[in-house]
């Protein structure tokens, strides 16, 4: 058992990813604003560790005036690409923010927490609890 122990305390949680290996996914209430900080929209919102982005529904970000900065293409799981807009939003979880490129998503109902934002914020994903626990922030 104490060698168990002692293997369990050299194990890393690193940010970003999903305690067990396996992606998780489950919900999580969050806070997207606009860099300014004046507006803002209480979200519930997927997280998805398979994701390597955080996507907002469009609708919610044009509302907060986030500005479309930039496109990329993405590959979907699917295989098909799309061309998707990014804007800078701050994103708040639980008493923390961090400014975050995020996606304007396509799906009205549809927020998604991408591993990107989890290592912005230091957390992986624990989806046998359904919550975001601290890891280990590496250079």
């Amino acid at each position: 058992m104490a060698e168990i122990e002692q293997k369990a305390e050299r194990w890393v949680i690193l940010p970003g990813t999903t305690i067990g290996g396996n992606v998780g996914v489950f919900d999580v209430e969050f806070t997207v604003g606009s860099a300014d900080g004046d507006s803002f929209a209480r979200l519930i919102g997927v997280v998805d560790t398979g994701a390597l982005n955080t996507v907002i529904p469009e609708r919610v970000l044009d509302g907060l005036g986030i500005a479309r900065d930039e496109s990329e293409i993405f590959t979907l799981a699917d295989g098909s690409n799309v061309e998707v807009d990014l804007g800078l939003a701050l994103i708040w979880i639980e008493d923390r923010s961090r400014a975050v490129h995020v996606a304007f998503g396509s799906d009205p109902e549809l927020a998604l927490i991408g591993a990107m934002t989890l290592e912005r914020f230091g957390v992986a994903a624990d989806p046998v609890h359904r919550r975001l626990v601290p890891a280990r922030i590496t250079m």
